[in-house]
């Protein structure tokens, strides 16, 4: 008997051996190929469909969505101008003319976060070595600018605030959040002082300021600061922070869920308690939703948008004409919980703090006075955004950069900013 040595030998022996177990086996696989056929068939007609399905539906649907929400210092306002930044420029808008006026950039210098002051605007810039101060008039024009060994530097309520670290290594220090944190201060008067007698050791000088340490909290004019300690990464020493529930706020800042799984970082996952909270808020147990926070007034304030899903295979786009409903909320220091304010059907949330709302529909932004309930249009577009909502100011990037095209090519295209006061605080 001849041995089979491959799988088609196999079937001629077992054809030669016996007639009826060829007809089996040549059976079984004719209806394994027919399955498998008319598997095949129908997953590429459903991909098809599917695939056609969405591409009209892209084709129907703008390419509105929110690409970032933040509370940073990214805009300040003194008197009727508003200052803020690009890539390439520092820019001051006059609210009454609409003029704006702007500073371009050296090559290598990137602006960190901006203040406002008593008489100037307060800019913040790093090179690849250096961390920089400028000071500009309220007319655009600059007033000085000079080497500064701060991590952080911002102005407020005619206090100027710094975190130092003596022995902090240069690197990119990350100060785009919202807050003030701070290691010293000094009033704005002598810090100019300071200025003016042309200090030549920022670090010896900053020894003679107000040093903030201690486990209690501070109340410095009208705002009070609470004790955090180092963090091991950009905080390598302990610091004050006026943010309250700067722990809490970092687990529903910009956070993301996609099909019930962290689409965001690790360190923006909540925990098991804020996240059932959460959920506690929805119609049901959603899996597909973001969530934007900020803090004022010592409450932690928050919104969170449900998006739909597209079908079994692929999860929802996350863009503004996907949300099925969002909702408000803050949290209640008192019982330890999370309590929703408002829900709303087919509307994106940008902001809220209980007084102030700011939506976004697939044809632009809108804002909503809740103590008059009066809503009006603030901008018309229909595309990607990215907004920055602080202390009444709104800033509108519209991401008008293709993705498609190379990431060189669309990097080197600046995209247009909107700015605009809302609220006076």
């Amino acid at each position: 008997m001849r041995v089979a040595t491959n799988e088609f030998d196999y079937l001629q022996e077992r054809k030669y051996g016996d007639k009826s177990i060829i007809w089996g086996e040549m059976k079984k696989i004719k209806w394994v190929c027919v399955c498998m056929f008319a598997i095949s068939l129908i997953f590429c007609g459903c991909t098809k469909q599917t695939t056609t399905k969405k591409s009209e539906k892209k084709a129907e649907k703008s390419d509105s969505r929110i690409d970032e929400v933040s509370d940073n210092h990214d805009l300040a306002c003194l008197d009727n101008t508003i200052v803020f930044f690009t890539n390439k420029d520092v820019c001051f808008y006059d609210i009454e003319t609409g003029n704006v006026v702007t500073d371009n950039l050296n090559t290598g210098y990137n602006v960190l976060e901006v203040s406002a002051g008593e008489q100037y605007f307060y800019v913040f810039l790093e090179n690849i070595e250096e961390h920089y101060l400028r000071l500009y008039n309220q007319d655009g024009s600059l007033f000085q600018e000079m080497s500064v060994p701060f991590q952080r530097i911002l102005v407020s309520d005619g206090t100027v605030y710094v975190y130092q670290d003596s022995d902090y290594e240069f690197s990119a220090f990350d100060c785009r959040i919202g807050n003030i944190e701070a290691t010293h201060y000094l009033s704005e008067e002598e810090f100019l002082a300071d200025i003016a007698a042309d200090i030549s050791d920022w670090n010896e000088a900053v020894s003679d300021w107000n040093e903030m340490s201690g486990e209690e909290s501070l109340q410095i004019g009208t705002k009070i600061f609470y004790p955090y300690p180092a963090d091991g990464f950009s905080h390598k020493i302990p610091f004050y922070c006026d943010d309250k529930q700067l722990t809490r706020i970092q687990q529903f800042y910009f956070t993301q869920y996609i099909d019930g799984e962290l689409a965001t970082p690790p360190d923006r996952a909540m925990t098991r308690n804020n996240l059932e909270q959460l959920q506690g808020m929805m119609k049901k147990k959603e899996k597909n939703f973001k969530t934007y926070a900020s803090e004022v007034d010592g409450i932690m304030y928050g919104v969170c948008n449900v998006y739909k899903s597209q079908s079994l295979f692929l999860v929802s786009t996350m863009d503004t004409g996907d949300v099925d409903y969002s909702f408000s909320f803050f949290y209640n220091e008192d019982t330890d919980s999370l309590e929703k304010i408002e829900e709303y059907e087919g509307v994106e949330l940008i902001y809220s703090d209980g007084k102030h709302v700011i939506t976004h529909k697939v044809d632009g932004v809108y804002y909503i006075d809740q103590t008059t309930g009066q809503e009006d249009k603030v901008l018309d577009y229909a595309d990607a955004i990215g907004v920055t909502v602080f202390d009444g100011l709104l800033q509108v990037r519209k991401n008008e950069h293709n993705a498609d095209e190379g990431e060189e090519e669309s990097d080197q295209k600046e995209d247009t900013v909107f700015v605009k006061r809302l609220w006076e605080e």
